[in-house]
């Protein structure tokens, strides 16, 4: 099929069996915007911006921690930790979602990282 349209994938069974019939396999389309499903092209997009305005906060952060580096205490060091994870959980999901926008098929490596930050 080259021509963007809606369409409906259609089943028939001429068997002589009077019992449900199950069917087992997959389909994948590649839509307009890549292979992911319509309900996940704005998770897409929003672990991009989220990636981006995390790495803006957390290079804000290491500059101000930087420059106050003598009055720092344990709260901060948590904080740049904690910053750093939630960068690190944005890249790896938009990662993980442009993959699979690209390919087709999600890695479990990428989903596995994500899911541990």
């Amino acid at each position: 099929i080259k021509a963007t349209d809606a369409y409906l994938l259609t089943v028939a069974n001429c068997g002589k069996g009077t019992g449900a019939t199950l069917l087992k396999g997959q389909v994948t389309v590649k839509q307009a915007h890549g292979y992911l499903p319509g309900n996940k092209v704005w998770s897409f997009h929003w672990w991009r911006w989220f990636t981006v305005v995390n790495a803006f906060l957390c290079v804000m952060w290491i500059v101000a921690a930087g420059r106050h580096r003598n009055a720092l205490m344990y709260v901060h060091a948590m904080i740049t930790w904690l910053a750093f994870a939630a960068l690190m959980e944005g890249a790896l999901s938009f990662f993980q979602h442009r993959e699979w926008n690209n390919s087709g098929s999600q890695h479990r490596i990428l989903v596995a990282a994500a899911m541990g930050f």
